[in-house]
Formats: structure tokens, sequence, C-alpha cells
């Protein structure tokens, strides 16, 4: 298996994770529990998340953007507080479940969780025993995570269009909770182009992202309830583009968002041309659910064919 080294030089990150409709996932239908074998590695994390603390810390300067609150797609930490939980739930291990059904430990042993966010799903891959580097823009969220952590992780401050500077190669990449996108289209796929670029012949790309399909048809206004605050989600599409702006009972914090949405079809054809195949296309984090548009994120995992 090839090694690779991280590379602080020089990083910086636009990315996280994107916190429209993200209710539990009962709302949208059923989703599939974790297998007995990923039950076994995730019982590690809980064992072990008391254990002292070894994680790689960079040295960190001025990052793009991340001053820049007038801007789209940077996370408020009203934001990170209500949508972006610390502690691992019961979806978290469902997903975690889903990435390691899809990246058996025994062949993907390097992974890159791209757009981390308070590092939730990097902790519970570590503790399963995969060798992680966590990579997010949010200061405030990079620093949670690794006062959360009990397993050895890289985390760095890093613009996902700079995923060439990484030094070496990776057996896997995630992206999850709506982190793609944020870009026009040429430079959405050059970052998909990079990840390509970077990882080794065989290794795999899971993506956990919006379907366009269900939000051409669910738009407009609607209020979400958290602890202590109602949230107004207003959202409407131009083009293939979804535009979200969240608002905070009487807070004079925003947060507005902007994506570019695909259909599996679309990112398929994409990857196709960056010598990547599709394994699997579905919805719940259930591969036995395809992704048909019904539900609001669908799950895509790509194969380096070459």
């Amino acid at each position: 298996m090839k090694r690779h080294a991280t590379n602080p030089e020089n990083a910086i990150h636009v990315g996280g994770v994107v916190g429209l409709g993200r209710e539990r996932s009962e709302k949208y239908g059923r989703v599939r529990l974790p297998t007995s074998e990923s039950k076994d590695a995730l019982r590690v994390f809980y064992r072990n998340r008391h254990s002292s603390l070894t994680i790689k810390r960079y040295k960190i300067g001025r990052t793009a953007g991340m001053s820049d609150r007038s801007s789209k797609n940077s996370y408020s930490d009203t934001w990170l507080e209500l949508f972006l939980p610390l502690a691992a739930s019961a979806q978290s291990e469902v997903e975690a479940a889903f990435i390691i059904r899809n990246l058996p430990r025994s062949r993907y042993q390097s992974v890159v969780d791209l757009c981390c966010g308070n590092g939730r799903h990097a902790r519970l891959l570590a503790a399963a025993g995969y060798e992680v580097t966590a990579t997010d823009n949010n200061r405030n969220a990079i620093d949670e995570a690794i006062s959360a952590s009990g397993e050895p992780i890289t985390y760095m401050v890093m613009d996902m269009r700079s995923v060439r500077e990484l030094a070496g190669t990776f057996d896997a990449f995630i992206n999850l909770w709506q982190s793609f996108g944020y870009f026009d289209e040429r430079t959405n796929l050059e970052v998909l182009r990079q990840i390509a670029e970077k990882l080794n012949p065989g290794g795999r790309l899971i993506l956990d992202i919006y379907d366009r399909r269900f939000f051409e048809k669910h738009l407009g206004v609607r209020r979400i309830e958290k602890p202590g605050v109602v949230v107004t989600e207003s959202s409407r599409m131009t083009g293939h583009r979804l535009q979200v702006t969240l608002t905070y009972d009487d807070r004079v914090e925003t947060d507005a968002f902007d994506w570019q949405l695909y259909t599996p079809q679309e990112l398929t054809r994409e990857l196709e041309s960056l010598g990547c195949r599709n394994l699997v296309a579905c919805a719940d984090f259930d591969e036995s659910r395809p992704a048909t548009g019904d539900r609001p994120r669908m799950q895509l995992v790509f194969e380096k064919t070459a």
C-alpha cells in the first residue's frame, strides 16, 4: 500500500458541511442500519473515545474568506452550534457504517475527509482503524474537532480547490453533507479532477450530496425548530444552482449558501471522463435504495479504474 504524507503548506479551504434540511432522516424515510461488522468497528470508537489524545496539528495562518461573513458558503458559529452536533449520533453511525461497507479496511486504509466539519465522521473512521486526514476551512470547527478527538487524526485548514497540494496519494476521499458544488461548473470539475489525481489505482470517492431532482420540486420557505431558536429557511433554484438563506429568530447573524446541484447521471459522466466508474448511487445511506430524486440527499461511490 502506498504511504502518504500531508503537506500543510499553503493550506486554505472553502467547504464544510451544510445544514439545509438536516432533521433526522426519518422525515424522508427509512435508513439502513449498520451491519454487524460495521457495528463492531464503530464500537471501538466508544471504547476509545476517552483514550489519550494523539493528534497531528499543523500551525495554520489566516485562511481565505474565513473572516468575511458577508460571503456565501461561509458557516456562522450559530449554524455550527445548531446543525453540527459534536457528539456522534445514531445518524452519524449510520453514515459511518455506509462508509465502512464501501471502504473495507483490508483494501482502503488512508482516507481524506474533505470538508470534515467538527470531525464526527473522521473520529469514527479513525477509531475503526483508518488513517484519516481531515480538512475544513472553518477554524472553529477544526479546533472543536481537535479538542474532541481521542484518535490520531491529521487535521488541516485547507481549501478543497487545493487538493493537489496534499503530498502523496490516498486510498479514498469522502465528501459528506452537501459539501460539493460551491463553485462554477468548471471549478467543481477541477476539484473532482484533483481528487481523481490523488486517488491510488482502485481508490474510491464517496459523495453525499443533494439530488437536484428533489429540490426542483421542493422549494420555498419553511421553519425549523431547534433548541432555543427557530430557523427560517428560504430556498430557490436559479438554473441548476440552489440558493438557501437561513435566519435565526431575531439574531443578526444569517447564513447564505449557493451550490451547483447535479443528478447521478451528470456526476457519473464527469467522473468517467476522469477515469472513475460509478459503483453505487443510492439514498438514505442504503445501497438497496436507488437514488431516484425522491430524497434530498444521495450517496455516490466511485472507483478509480486507471
